[in-house]
């Protein structure tokens, strides 16, 4: 499973992340909606996984969506910018 972590530092005055995943094992994250997400790493294998966290605090359980807009891979970081 491919798994992207986007995190903030204090200096936007919020620390924490969040991790997305596509919806099948192995694949990677492209441009588009991914739709009916469920808590990462426990969604089931064909739906994306989301999830966030900050202040010390998490998701118990969670759904929702994201898009990816763009995103940029590298050979040794992959998934390092979206």
């Amino acid at each position: 499973m491919v798994c992207q972590s986007i995190s903030r530092t204090a200096s936007t005055r919020w620390i924490g992340g969040t991790s997305i995943s596509p919806p099948r094992a192995n694949a990677t994250l492209v441009p588009g909606t991914y739709l009916n997400a469920t808590r990462y790493p426990f969604q089931a294998a064909n739906v994306p996984g989301l999830d966030v966290s900050g202040e010390g605090r998490g998701s118990n359980t969670l759904t929702g969506q994201f898009t990816i807009v763009q995103a940029l891979y590298e050979r040794q970081r992959p998934g390092r910018s979206l």
